[in-house]
């Protein structure tokens, strides 16, 4: 006899699936026989290699952007502003890079692709999990949103592209936010007394802060794309994040408060 056939109790006419304790908590229940809408997600369909022309002019415009701010550095008056220009210009750089990287990638490999696709895409968290665990989906999560807006697979396959992506995209919001803190402070500096500001040494400041942002763009991504060995650690590496981002948010406001009122 079948194993499988121990699992199926004939009861009159209809057929009743009992399953084992250890896996009936592992799906959703059903509810008047129909699977719930958050948990039916229909997978793009993949055809032969095709260049998303979105992407590339996407690209395009980056680039340009970035020779914009960095034509801007030369015209900046202020010494701090430029350092933080320059900064911030070497992660949208690297940025570029990788994703040019990615792109000849692509086009090597050609693993296929999928029809862009302007809708939002809504990837929904396993059931019955803890929400101490749903930070960890976030690489998933990330992973689905390059796939489907890029239409490329590659990002499906090739497992190290999306964390690295990932890690260049959170320590460009992490150094536009602290470094951001740091410029007002000296701004604010240089509106109360500006001959002081003159002999500030602020660039070692910012290299400080620029290093801080690469440290909490990799806790993001550890806690992103590793699997942690116990909840706690999720928990923990959350709240750091969490409360770091309200302190800078907070120093910021201020900041710029302090600006304004002199």
């Amino acid at each position: 006899m079948d194993p499988n056939d121990e699992l199926i109790e004939l009861s009159g006419e209809e057929p009743k699936l009992i399953m084992p304790d250890n896996e009936a908590d592992a799906i959703p229940l059903l509810q008047n026989d129909t699977l719930p809408n958050d948990f039916i997600m229909i997978k793009p369909a993949y055809h032969e290699f095709s260049t998303n022309y979105f992407r590339i002019a996407l690209m395009s415009i980056k680039a340009l952007f970035i020779l914009l701010l960095f034509t801007l550095t030369f015209v900046i008056r202020r010494d701090f502003y430029r350092v933080f220009v320059l900064l911030l210009l070497s992660i949208m750089v690297l940025d570029l890079s990788f994703d040019t990287f990615s792109e000849v990638k692509t086009h090597l490999n050609q693993l296929g692709s999928s029809d862009f696709n302007w809708d939002y895409v809504l990837v929904p968290l396993p059931v019955n999990e803890s929400i101490v665990y749903h930070h960890s989906h976030a690489g998933q999560i990330f992973e689905i949103m390059l796939g489907s807006y890029t239409t490329y697979t590659v990002y499906n396959v090739i497992w190290w592209l999306p964390p690295i992506s990932y890690l260049i995209l959170s320590t460009l919001f992490w150094q536009l936010l602290i470094s951001s803190t740091v410029v007002f402070y000296y701004l604010h500096r240089a509106v109360v007394s500006p001959n002081d500001i003159v002999y500030s040494n602020y660039i070692p400041t910012f290299l400080k802060f620029f290093i801080i942002a690469v440290l909490l763009g990799g806790l993001d991504t550890l806690v992103a794309f590793v699997e942690m060995p116990h909840y706690i650690l999720y928990l923990v590496i959350s709240v750091i994040l969490r409360i770091t981002v309200a302190i800078f948010y907070f120093t910021l406001v201020t900041q710029i408060f302090a600006v304004n009122k002199n």
